[in-house]
This record gives C-alpha cells, sequence and structure tokens, in this order.
C-alpha cells in the first residue's frame, strides 16, 4: 500500500520545510534549534486554533515542580456538567514538541470526545531523561483525578491520550498504575504510539535500513535513555514485555504507512492476552501522527473518528 495522496503532499511539504531550515533530520540540528524549527513547523500547519476562551493556562504541580498545560473544553460543553477529563502527552520522541505545538490536537480531542483536555507539558530529555517523562506522567494524573471537580470534571472518568512517544508515556503511566497498586484512568487512548524504543520490529529495521543513517528515532531514544535507563525497559518498550493485568479499555490508533505500526500490533496483541478490552483502528495510507494534521490529509478523517468516538464511549463508561 502506498501513502494516500493528500498524506505525500502533506510529507513533501514538511520535508521541503525541514530542508530549508537547512536541517534535513532533527538531530543535525543543536537541541535549542531542532525544537524551534518543531515549534515553527508545527505551528505553521496546525491550522487555525479555536475560540480561545475555551483554552486556559495552568499549572500542574510535580515531583520536578510545576508544570505549564492547557485546560480545553469542548465547544459543545454544558455549561453546568460535569464532563469526563484526559490528561493528554503531546508527541515529539521525549525530546521535542510542547504545548504551542500540540493545541489543535488538545482541541481536536475535546471536540470528538465531549471531553475536558489537560494538554500537559512532561520534562524532555536529554535535560531529563527517564524516569523524570514517567513521574511527571503520574503526578499529572493524580493531580488531575484530585482536582476534576474544581475544574467541572467528573473525577470517576478520567482518562489518558497520547501521541507517538506521548502514547507511549500513557501506557507506562498506565503500567506504574498497575504494578504499583495506584489509581488508575478510566480509559487510554493511543495514538500512532511508539513502543519499542529498541527498534526491534521489522518495519524499523526496513525504514533503517533504507535511510542508510542514523535517524531521529535512534536521536530520541538516546536522548530518553541518557541517564543509563535499558531502551528495552517494561516502561519504556511496552511492547516487548506482557501487559499487566487489569489494564483500562483501550483503543489504539494506528497508520497503515507508519514504521511503528508493528509494535503497535504487537501490544494490541499483549493487551488483548491479559484480557483488556481493547480496539485496533489503522488509518490506511497514512503516514505517522497524521492526526495532529489531519486538517491536511482529510481521507484519513473517517478512521479517526471512528477511534474518538471509541474512545469516548469507554471514558464515558
Amino acid at each position: 500500500m502506498a501513502l494516500a495522496p493528500d498524506a505525500q503532499a502533506y510529507l513533501d511539504a514538511a520535508l521541503a520545510y525541514m530542508a530549508e531550515q537547512g536541517a534535513p533530520f532533527y538531530r543535525d540540528a543543536p537541541l535549542l534549534r531542532a525544537r524551534e524549527i518543531n515549534w515553527h513547523r508545527a505551528v505553521r500547519q496546525r491550522g487555525p486554533v479555536g475560540d480561545p476562551g475555551r483554552i486556559t493556562d495552568i499549572t500542574v504541580p510535580t515531583r520536578g515542580g510545576g508544570r505549564p498545560a492547557k485546560l480545553v473544553r469542548p465547544r459543545a460543553a454544558a455549561a453546568r456538567s460535569a464532563l469526563p477529563l484526559i490528561v493528554y502527552f503531546h508527541g515529539g520522541g521525549y525530546v521535542i514538541g510542547g504545548l504551542e505545538e500540540s493545541l489543535s490536537e488538545a482541541e481536536r480531542l475535546a471536540d470528538a470526545t465531549g471531553a475536558s483536555v489537560v494538554s500537559f507539558s512532561y520534562r524532555l530529555a536529554p535535560e531529563h531523561p527517564f524516569p523524570a517523562f514517567l513521574e511527571d506522567g503520574l503526578d499529572a494524573l493524580d493531580w488531575a483525578r484530585s482536582e476534576a471537580s474544581s475544574l467541572g470534571a467528573d473525577p470517576a472518568r478520567i482518562g489518558l491520550a497520547g501521541c507517538s512517544a506521548g502514547a507511549g508515556l500513557a501506557a507506562a503511566v498506565v503500567r506504574a498504575c498497575r504494578v504499583h497498586g495506584r489509581p488508575g484512568p478510566r480509559a487510554v487512548y493511543l495514538m500512532t504510539p511508539w513502543l519499542d524504543l529498541t527498534f526491534s520490529t521489522d518495519a524499523v529495521k526496513a525504514a533503517f535500513a533504507a535511510l542508510g543513517r542514523p535517524t531521529d528515532l535512534q536521536w530520541f531514544a538516546d536522548c530518553a535513555t541518557a541517564g543509563g535507563a535499558e531502551a528495552a525497559d517494561p516502561y519504556l518498550s511496552p511492547a516487548l514485555h506482557p501487559a499487566p493485568a487489569g489494564s483500562p479499555p483501550t483503543v489504539v490508533l494506528t497508520a497503515a504507512e507508519d514504521f511503528l505500526r508493528e509494535e503497535a500490533y504487537l501490544f494490541v496483541d499483549r493487551l488483548k492476552a491479559a484480557g483488556t478490552d481493547v480496539l485496533s483502528v489503522e488509518a490506511p495510507g497514512m503516514p505517522h501522527a497524521y492526526h495532529v494534521y489531519v486538517s491536511l490529509m482529510p481521507s484519513g478523517r473517517p478512521p479517526l473518528d471512528l477511534a474518538d468516538q471509541a474512545y469516548a464511549r469507554r471514558l464515558a463508561g
């Protein structure tokens, strides 16, 4: 299968922009410059942001200090209703990305699910390698539950969602909750997740071989494990390990042209083996993290809508 025409056009534009910046890969630029390039590219491509009146800048306390976040309410929110609340983790390989880059995704998720969304800025590697971002994710979930009522949300309907590495972080938070007996989320939404930092799947190996040089993905993994963690750690590569029993209902969105798709399929099998209610939805012809820019790749919207609605039902209970 090949990329859909609108997906190919998006990728061509993204590659042209990176070439204009003199950095064909993020790893080719100094760290702060790589983050700056990503910010400008993401904000330029994300499309217009909606009503700023429904977006509130907040600070989430964590053991690493206060972390910035944005609270996004859905457009159709009833004034007095206690909405579900989703803690959303952005993508970027644990190294780049942030709140502004993922704002349109947080808005889309809020409108698609009817939930309020806390888009959360966890600490980034290599300055803060694993387990810093896992600690932040756990603290954000705890805070969301404790503060749900004051945010106009229902503390019994707290969900997690994430994109790429952020989806890997959401999976890690669920694992930590199950292993350590902590209250977990009601439902989880993993969008084109990165779940194997060892690059063991055939799809990733083929992508590396075709490129013929180290990739951003390898750089991201090196940064995430800069504190000495093993890439195969179950909190970094959950696709390689049995899923814990009692995991919450999970929706996994994959993209057929994403070289991370096979580790997502493997993780789905792990969840099923553990007795988890899991739904896997694949988007034909779509690349990695396409849902963030679905306005530029509208042919991928039907499977995204299906996954969004399935997650909303599981979160509502």
